[in-house]
This record gives C-alpha cells, sequence and structure tokens, in this order.
C-alpha cells in the first residue's frame, strides 16, 4: 500500500528519536504509516469484523499513540462534498392558443 497524503499525521520528538505515525479509518479496517521522519515509512492494515469494531480499535490507537507523547502535526483533508445538483430552468409557457375561425 502506497503512502496517503490525506492521512492524520502525529510525530514523536524525544533526544535523538524523531519519528511519524499516520492512520486512515476505512469502513471496517485502517491503515497505518509510520517510521524514522524524512523517510517513506511502512505500512500496515488491519481489518475488523464491523465497521463499529474498527472505529473503537482506531479510537484506542490514536489515544494510546497521544498519551505516549506523538502530537498531531497535520489533520486528515476533509472529504470533499459532491457539487450542488443544478436546478432545471422552468418551463416555458405555452403560447396563447389562436382562437378558431367562425364557422360558416
Amino acid at each position: 500500500m502506497g503512502y496517503h497524503r490525506n492521512m492524520p499525521r502525529y510525530e514523536f520528538s524525544k533526544g535523538t528519536s524523531h519519528k511519524f505515525w499516520e492512520i486512515t479509518l476505512s469502513k471496517d479496517s485502517f491503515s497505518t504509516t509510520y517510521g524514522k521522519v524524512g523517510s517513506k515509512g511502512q505500512t500496515t492494515s488491519k481489518t475488523f469484523p464491523t465497521t463499529a469494531d474498527a472505529k473503537k480499535a482506531y479510537e484506542k490507537l490514536v489515544a494510546a499513540k497521544v498519551k505516549k507523547g506523538y502530537v498531531l502535526t497535520k489533520k486528515a483533508a476533509p472529504a470533499k462534498k459532491a457539487a450542488p445538483a443544478k436546478k432545471a430552468a422552468p418551463a416555458k409557457k405555452a403560447a396563447p392558443a389562436k382562437k378558431a375561425a367562425p364557422a360558416k
């Protein structure tokens, strides 16, 4: 799996250690990319039985990283919203009917 630019990015710096960690939640799974700052890093993925299980594990993992001292440095890019549908132009009014010629 390749590098995802829309992942939230966390970094940890202490002493000579300067690491990053990124995570993306996608339905019933998540992917993490981690490594030394400046490197491409490694990516791992984990799948769960349900979307709720994946979200719970995602939140627990983020909380654990923050507790260890990782700091959010880049928020995930927001999902693009679909453009609103254009309203159809109002229908043209029909021209008034012509009067029929009188019968002879």
